[in-house]
């Protein structure tokens, strides 16, 4: 009779075949993936999440993953508020779900890499922004695609990416706080509204109407 596998194998081997997302060349699975998978194998664990710190500037939240009384993992994130677009609204629930997949990737259940949901947010922001057809964008602005190109490039460059917001404002996300002088001399302008730094071009389209 052969040996039953564990139901961590049997987690490990489904979430291999899940679609991924490429983060700087490496590839990673939502949490929201990464959970159902655990859920599936492990009905009767727990994961709940406590706060550690909680202020204007930061949070930091704890998960745990239980079986019984027992603790099999845990996870923290730490997230800082209004550092990019996600965290200037929703810091408390993106650093949770940041605990959430730190602890399900301390199960090897981590889809090959760690990354926060920030980092996948402005991955899949960064994506949709590079398949975007370059003379669309050209007609909305009033600066040269080739500068454009060469600013973008320079974001990138940084690990910062490119938004568009609903009202057709493109602000830069990312942890950008380091970067503040780099951002000024490439013409950004901080928003405090959006609490988020805009491209040049932006600003030049705002001017214009």
């Amino acid at each position: 009779m052969q040996n039953q596998q564990h139901p961590l194998q049997l987690a490990v081997q489904e979430l291999q075949k899940m679609p991924t997302i490429d983060i700087k060349g490496k590839s990673y699975t939502q949490v929201s993936i990464r959970l159902a998978v655990f859920r599936k194998f492990f009905p009767d664990a727990s994961i709940s999440t406590v706060i550690i710190h909680d202020d204007e500037q930061r949070v930091v939240i704890q998960a745990k993953i239980k079986i019984g009384d027992q603790i099999i993992s845990t996870g923290f994130a730490e997230e800082y508020r209004g550092d990019g677009w996600i965290n200037a609204t929703s810091a408390l629930e993106n650093a949770e779900t940041s605990s959430i997949g730190r602890a399900l990737a301390g199960l090897s259940l981590s889809g090959n890499e760690y990354a926060s949901s920030f980092e996948v947010s402005n991955a899949i922001a960064q994506q949709n922004h590079t398949q975007a057809p370059s003379n669309q964008q050209s007609q909305n602005t009033n600066t040269p695609p080739s500068q454009q190109g060469n600013l973008e490039q320079s974001i990138y460059a940084l690990g910062l990416g490119i938004e568009q917001l609903p009202d057709g404002t493109l602000s830069i996300t990312g942890n950008s706080y380091p970067h503040s002088s780099k951002l000024k001399q490439l013409k950004c302008k901080w928003r405090p509204q959006l609490r988020s730094w805009i491209l040049p071009y932006q600003q030049m389209q705002e001017k214009a109407a």
